[in-house]
């Protein structure tokens, strides 16, 4: 029996062929041909089952005829989800308005039997933007965005394999494009995407050791999310401080600019809409926050929050980590412990995900994220434990991301972690 598990092992866990197989029909080791012809098999059945996926995801991402609508008039009655928002938030402050109330355009989101407004929780700075392009015809505009948003994923993607070959298997790349945090950004219309780009740069620049070009990009990314200013905070207490001041400058440049254009009542208006905003206990959402707002301890998610960065910020302190571990756990941190945590925040793991070989918990969490955002959201609709389990579905799987990082953490100490 040694002996056919010494064969088994031996041969190849990409691809089979008769001069693998025939050796060792011919020793009597039919029991290793058989397991290979299984897992052959698999293999298959795993590539078979991303390529639905991705299909599924499209089908509910992309509507019909938007592939082939921004060169025609047709089209014209095609759901615009959250990006209806944006633009009537830019088209208010346009008017000299406030930019973060309720209004006709404003998306409507279905929670239970009922539908709320979805205003714009998006920072000041997104208002410059949206402003800009609040004239022009919603249809059209949400479909140049919904290309373009896809060009900027293809780019991030590109621009990691480029960096990482090593990892860029077929089959990573099936699980990358059937990602739900993917289609889910695609179909709102959200403004992840040129942040997906930042965060990659960032990350390349830290491997480089470019810590004022990262900083940057770093910037940007928190100016837009806030939340992520987690990133520079565990970059300064780390010992990145060039890296940490960049990004804390850049931010804060981007922030005064629209109090300078629209006074600096515009960040008032801002807090009053986010906080109280009543999406923390929506289907999808994947913080500690909202988890313990399902269970009427709202409060008690932000302290565990805020333990939780103490505790983080200490690993950090005691085991001063290389760059990339470090990140990797600052990118986590951030999407635990943010009020909001959308499922197309989890497209923000791409870098790290990329550069690594994956263990069997990261395949478990890997595997979590393909979950269909639809199927989740009917299993949310029902009893209590359901709201509880799959209303935090990504949560799981950030919850088994933040222990692997934690390990890493603990091992770059003490050996350099950076994947050439």
């Amino acid at each position: 029996m040694s002996s056919v598990a010494n064969q088994w092992r031996r041969l190849s866990a990409e691809e089979v062929s008769e001069d693998a197989l025939l050796p060792c029909l011919r020793r009597g080791a039919w029991l290793a041909a058989l397991l290979r012809l299984t897992q052959v098999f698999l293999n298959i059945c795993r590539y078979f089952f991303l390529a639905g996926l991705i299909c599924f995801g499209a089908s509910y991402a992309i509507p019909p005829g938007l592939p082939f609508s921004l060169v025609t008039s047709h089209g014209q009655d095609l759901p615009t989800f959250d990006f209806s928002s944006w633009i009537a938030s830019g088209q208010a402050a346009k008017a000299g308005g406030n930019p973060y109330l309720v209004y006709p355009l404003t998306y409507m989101v279905r929670v239970g039997n009922t539908y709320v407004p979805a205003p714009n929780l998006n920072p000041p700075i997104s208002v410059l933007v949206f402003q800009s392009i609040a004239d022009a015809p919603l249809d059209l505009t949400f479909r140049a965005w919904h290309l373009i948003s896809f060009i900027l994923f293809l780019a991030s993607v590109m621009l990691l394999v480029s960096s990482y070959p090593r990892f860029a298997t077929r089959r990573r790349l099936l699980w990358t494009f059937a990602l739900t945090g993917l289609w889910s950004t695609l179909q709102q219309g959200q403004i992840y995407m040129p942040m997906l780009l930042a965060v990659a740069g960032a990350w390349l620049l830290l491997q480089r050791q470019n810590q004022f070009a990262a900083g940057i990009l770093i910037g940007v990314v928190v100016a837009i999310k806030p939340n992520f200013l987690v990133w520079p905070g565990l970059l300064f207490i780390g010992g990145y401080a060039t890296a940490a001041l960049s990004a804390c400058v850049t931010a804060a440049l981007l922030s005064a600019w629209p109090a300078l254009v629209y006074g600096p009542l515009i960040y008032v208006e801002w807090l009053k809409v986010s906080t109280s905003f009543p999406g923390i206990i929506y289907a999808g959402n994947g913080s500690l926050i909202s988890l313990a707002g399902r269970l009427g301890m709202e409060k008690v998610g932000v302290i565990m929050s805020v333990l939780l960065l103490v505790a983080i910020g200490a690993l950090v302190w005691r085991y001063r980590p290389t760059v990339l571990p470090l990140s990797s756990l600052a990118i986590v941190a951030a999407l635990l412990t943010s009020p909001i945590t959308w499922v197309g925040y989890t497209i923000f793991l791409l870098p790290w995900l990329f550069s690594r070989p994956w263990n069997t918990w990261l395949r478990i969490a890997a595997t979590l994220l393909l979950v269909p955002f639809p199927i989740v959201y009917a299993l949310f609709d029902g009893a209590f434990w359901q709201q509880i389990v799959f209303g935090s579905f990504w949560l799981w799987a950030l919850l088994i991301l933040l222990v692997v990082c934690v390990n890493d953490v603990r091992r770059a100490r003490r050996s350099s972690f950076a994947v050439s």
